[in-house]
């Protein structure tokens, strides 16, 4: 058995009530799975119009970490981190893009 954790993207053309509560209480075959929302984000978009880049799948990635800057953030503390621990020195470089990453000022 596994533990998934997901980030999901749902755009909300209909206007549903609570999207948490559709994913955690939707009929599963043999309950096979068993979804629980952790946390929960959104953002007003305005108005659906058709040349919303997030009806486009090759720009739906950029819009959302626009939309959801953390998640770009952690990404890149991620990427720091790994970094560090599979360095065999902390360079300058390296330490630059810690700082960045973190959001320190040098």
């Amino acid at each position: 058995m596994k533990v998934y954790k997901l980030v999901v993207m749902v755009v909300d053309h209909d206007a549903v009530e609570s999207v948490k509560n559709e994913l955690e209480n939707g009929r599963y075959a043999n309950r096979c799975i068993s979804p629980r929302v952790m946390s929960e984000e959104s953002v007003d978009i305005g108005e659906w119009e058709d040349d919303n880049p997030l009806n486009f799948h090759n720009k739906q990635a950029e819009e959302f970490e626009r939309l959801f800057p953390e998640l770009a953030r952690i990404r890149a503390i991620e990427a720091a981190a790994l970094a560090l621990v599979t360095a065999d020195c902390i360079t300058g470089e390296l330490f630059a893009e810690l700082e960045k990453a973190l959001g320190v000022k040098p």
